[in-house]
């Protein structure tokens, strides 16, 4: 699924636009990086649980990886201090698995028909229900959700209005 995303998002660099499918977004490639990076931020997320210093993302798929994260963070630090703000502080498979995870959220049809095929439940196909799974968090005040449909500002308008799925509850 990661290979496929890195496919697509090197097509889109040399085309210089963004194709996802059959729609191609009035929005350059820059612009999406930075909308990419806020989606990676949340798929990254260190893990809240004092249990398991696991990232959410090695936790939800079984990856045996750490994180630089202090598990000693309390809920009420927000969610900023949990995002991820650089992926190279996850090892490569969890690496891998956020791209994978990107590509299923972003809906590219070749990451969503292999994500199928794994056998990863995805709650019944519900791209939008696992999406929101991933940033649900009831005691953090701003929600990871309310941080992201801050950032959502300053994305384009056609990137806003193509994932608006990404910004409902």
């Amino acid at each position: 699924m990661a290979w496929y995303f890195q496919c697509w998002y090197q097509a889109c660099v040399q085309r210089g636009t963004v194709t996802i499918g059959d729609v191609e977004l009035a929005a350059s490639v820059p612009e999406f990086e930075l909308f990419m990076d806020d989606i990676l931020a949340i798929i990254g997320k260190k893990s809240t649980y004092p249990f398991d210093p696991r990232p959410y993302i090695a936790w939800l798929l079984d990856i045996k990886s750490y994180c630089s994260l202090r598990s000693n963070l309390r809920p009420e630090a927000g969610c900023e201090a949990f995002l991820c703000k650089d992926v190279g502080e996850h090892s490569a498979q969890v690496r891998m698995a956020m791209f994978a995870l990107l590509g299923l959220f972003l809906k590219l049809p070749n990451c969503v028909c292999i994500w199928r095929l794994s056998g990863i439940p995805i709650f019944d196909d519900n791209i939008e229900r696992f999406w929101r799974s991933m940033h649900s968090d009831a005691v953090r005040t701003p929600s990871y959700l309310d941080w992201l449909k801050a950032r959502a500002d300053g994305w384009s308008a056609p990137i806003r209005a193509h994932f608006r799925y990404l910004l409902e509850s």
